[in-house]
C-alpha cells in the first residue's frame, strides 16, 4: 500500500471500481489507471514483454528438441533485456502543478 499511495502523489492515477448497494468499493473490482501517455506506453511495452514470457514459460514444460529450446532460451534473454530497457527509462512524470502542466524530466 505504501507504493500505491507514493505513486497516488506523484502521478496522475485514477481509481476505478464497482460499488455495492451501500456505496462502498467492491475489493477483487478495483483497478487502478495512469492519465500520462508516456508512462502509459511505458505500460503497454511492459505488459507485451510479460505475455511474450508467460508464453515462452509455458513452452518450456514441452517436450521440444535442442534447436527449440536454445531459440526459446534466446527470447528469454530478449524478453530480459526488453525489460531492462523498459525499467531503465529516465523519463521523470509527475502530477500536474496547479497550472495544469506536467512537469517532466529528462
Amino acid at each position: 500500500m505504501s507504493l500505491i499511495t507514493k505513486m497516488d502523489e506523484q502521478v496522475e492515477m485514477d481509481f476505478h471500481a464497482d460499488y455495492d448497494d451501500e456505496g462502498k468499493p467492491q475489493p477483487d473490482t478495483i483497478s487502478i489507471s495512469f492519465k500520462h501517455p508516456a508512462l502509459n506506453r511505458q505500460l503497454a511495452d511492459y505488459v507485451r514483454t510479460k505475455d511474450i514470457q508467460i508464453r515462452n514459460d509455458a513452452d518450456k514444460d514441452k517436450d521440444i528438441n535442442p534447436a527449440e529450446q536454445e531459440a526459446i532460451n534466446r527470447i528469454d534473454d530478449n524478453i530480459e533485456m526488453a525489460r531492462l530497457s523498459i525499467c531503465r527509462e529516465n523519463t521523470v512524470i509527475a502530477k500536474k502543478y496547479q497550472d495544469g502542466h506536467f512537469r517532466v524530466k529528462i
